[in-house]
């Protein structure tokens, strides 16, 4: 509490001299006190801020120290469930991954199964064409030895002509000379 040191009879004084009734002076000063005391019984001396600073400090003190321990203890709950969370997607992929790895070959073997089916028919395909060709082949082959025949028959032809050429030249020297 503020103890406000007023001379009341100095004051009471000083408003007679500047021409106030003494009993209003007196009422005057005596209001002034009861004003004094209603309002600044509760205003706080320097004192009382410094000890109350000092209370705050103390207790901003801990109340940052609870907070570093509550702070460090939300992060280390926030580290485990990161590492739990971590630990769940590295699981979940693994099993994405295999998934993906059986239907990979799964359909690695349909795609194999397909192409085999198909390289198959294809196959097919080509012994057919191989066997054409060797038909083909066998034809040629019929036609060279028919031209060959033929080719045999000219020569013959040609030797004949020869022979009845020289025989017709000999009988026409034959027959001048």
């Amino acid at each position: 509490m503020v103890a406000l040191i007023l001379d009341t009879l100095k004051f009471a004084s000083r408003l007679e001299a500047a021409g106030v009734a003494p009993a209003q002076a007196q009422a005057q000063t005596q209001a002034l006190v009861e004003l004094f005391d209603a309002n600044l019984g509760d205003v706080a001396l320097r004192r009382d801020v410094e000890a109350l600073g000092v209370a705050l400090r103390a207790e901003m003190r801990e109340m940052n120290q609870a907070l570093r321990i509550e702070m460090q203890d939300m992060a280390a709950e926030l580290r485990t469930e990161m590492h739990e969370i971590e630990a769940k997607l590295h699981a979940e992929i693994h099993a994405v991954e295999a998934k993906l790895r059986d239907e990979l070959a799964a359909l690695e073997s349909r795609l194999g199964a397909k192409m085999d089916v198909r390289f198959a028919i294809v196959d097919k395909r080509f012994v057919a064409i191989d066997a054409r060709f060797a038909a083909i082949d066998a034809r040629f082959a019929a036609i060279d030895m028919r031209f060959a025949d033929i080719e045999g028959r000219l020569r013959l032809l040609q030797w004949m002509l020869g022979v009845i050429v020289a025989g017709v030249g000999a009988l026409v020297l034959k027959a001048y000379f």
